[in-house]
């Protein structure tokens, strides 16, 4: 039986979506835990419209909703920095995905994707990983 991940590859881009229509980092988290893990949680539009304009996204919007973990299971939340043009801004997640260096994630002009962020060169570095709530 294929990951419940392979069913979220190639979702398109779409700021504050959370649908296999199109979808946001936060969006993607949402309709997976909502299709996988029979999860409901809330949307931060305010934090996701500024992220994509390069603002970060705050620890308060995980630590409202799980806590923070240094052993990561599958769809646990990643926190990540975002590096352009040598600034890093923490405005990107994405959800584990088997193992702590494999994350399912929204890549700009590409769709969601699965990336190793062990891997060099990425755009993305890990700050914190957050337990999927209930776990």
């Amino acid at each position: 039986m294929a990951h419940w991940s392979t069913h979220y590859i190639g979702i398109p881009v779409a700021l504050l979506g959370d649908s296999k229509a199109g979808v946001d980092c936060w969006g993607l988290v949402r309709l997976v835990y909502r299709e996988v893990f029979g999860l409901t949680v809330e949307h931060h539009k305010a934090h996701l419209a500024a992220a994509h304009r390069g603002v970060a996204i705050d620890t308060a919007d995980f630590a409202a909703i799980t806590e923070p973990t240094i052993d990561p299971v599958d769809g646990d939340v990643l926190h990540m920095w975002s590096i352009r043009d040598g600034v890093k801004t923490p405005n990107h997640i994405g959800l584990v995905v088997g193992n702590k260096t494999k994350i399912l994630h929204v890549q700009e002009r590409v769709g969601s994707v699965i990336m190793d962020v062990s891997r060099s060169p990425n755009t993305w570095r890990p700050i914190q990983y957050y337990k999927r709530p209930g776990r």
